[in-house]
Order: structure tokens, then C-alpha cells, then sequence
């Protein structure tokens, strides 16, 4: 396994005059990252807007949004409601277990997702 430290990273300045690493040396998302893309997923899954969503699991928009915008994410309370609702599983909002789940959105929810195929090692010719 090849480590990368980051003060060896080849930075590029962005037009607003920050500086950002490239992305595929970025770290991890963060916890809320990854609940708010759940959250998208979960959304486009069920084919709902945010306000449909929102009104059917009587939670406010405005909160929601948040959520999938990684301001914030649910309290338990709050994903009791989504679970209630939708059948979104609390091991699902939280860790991303899928186990529990309703079949049908779990697998609209994995046909989201980009096929990860492993990469093969091309083959050349030898000289």
C-alpha cells in the first residue's frame, strides 16, 4: 500500500484563490457526509422531492435540507420518523447497512451507487 503524506501533495490553486488537493488524494467523507449522501440516495430511490418527502414523514423542509447538505444530520427522533415513513432503517441513515431494508429500495438504492469493478492490470507487448 502506497501512503500519501499530505505535505507532499501537489496542490492546485483554485480560481477564487483558494487552494484545494486533488480529488482523488482527499480524504475519507466525514460522518455527516455520508448520512447526508444516504439521505440523497434514500430520496431519489422513493422518486420524492424534498417537500414530498418532507411532508409525508412530517418533518420541516428546512431542516431536511440540511441534512442533505451536510450542515447537520437527524436526531433519533427525527430518523424514527424517516424509518416510519419510508422503511429507511436506523442501521442504514447512520452506519450504511442495507441488510434491513426493504428489498426494493435497497436495490434502487445500490443501482445508484457507481459500479466499483476492480481494475486489471493491462497487458503489454513485449519489445
Amino acid at each position: 500500500m502506497n501512503l500519501v503524506k499530505w505535505h507532499e501533495l501537489e496542490l492546485t490553486r483554485e480560481p477564487f484563490g483558494g487552494i484545494m488537493a486533488p480529488m482523488a488524494n482527499t480524504p475519507p467523507q466525514s460522518e455527516v457526509e455520508q448520512i447526508a449522501a444516504r439521505l440523497r440516495a434514500g430520496r431519489a430511490a422513493l422518486g420524492l422531492s424534498q417537500t414530498e418527502l418532507c411532508r409525508l414523514s412530517k418533518i420541516a423542509k428546512n431542516t431536511y435540507n440540511q441534512w442533505e447538505q451536510a450542515i447537520g444530520r437527524p436526531q433519533l427522533d427525527q430518523a424514527k420518523l424517516l424509518r416510519r415513513a419510508f422503511g429507511f432503517t436506523l442501521d442504514w441513515i447512520y452506519e450504511g447497512d442495507t441488510s434491513g431494508l426493504p428489498q426494493a429500495l435497497a436495490l434502487k438504492i445500490m443501482a445508484q451507487e457507481p459500479a466499483k469493478a476492480p481494475r486489471r492490470p493491462t497487458k503489454t507487448k513485449a519489445a
